[in-house]
């Protein structure tokens, strides 16, 4: 009787494969749509009078755009440790 694999290549590969595909298709997306979005929010802010709070809640919004990028790649690492660190018993065979 042998031990179970608890630390399947495959699993590792997929999550690899996922982490830098998504990366790629966020960066593709983020440029794509994002930046005329954001171009669209200063056309906004530079034609529109607002008081003091909505200014500070338009100002927060664009920030948490910019940084969004920042925020994926944190919530994709964790992810990927996650995933990887999963215990999962191997029904096929490792070659």
């Amino acid at each position: 009787m042998s031990m179970p694999i608890l630390f399947p290549k495959r699993n590792v590969v997929y999550a690899i494969a996922v982490f830098i595909l998504s990366i790629f298709v966020f960066a593709f997306l983020y440029l794509a749509v994002g930046m005329p979005i954001y171009s669209m929010i200063d056309t906004i802010l530079a034609t529109v009078s607002l008081d003091d709070n909505a200014q500070m809640v338009v100002s927060f919004i664009k920030y948490v755009f910019l940084l969004l990028g920042i925020i994926f790649i944190v919530g994709m690492i964790a992810w990927f440790y996650t995933y990887v660190k999963k215990r999962r018993e191997v029904t096929y065979p490792e070659y």
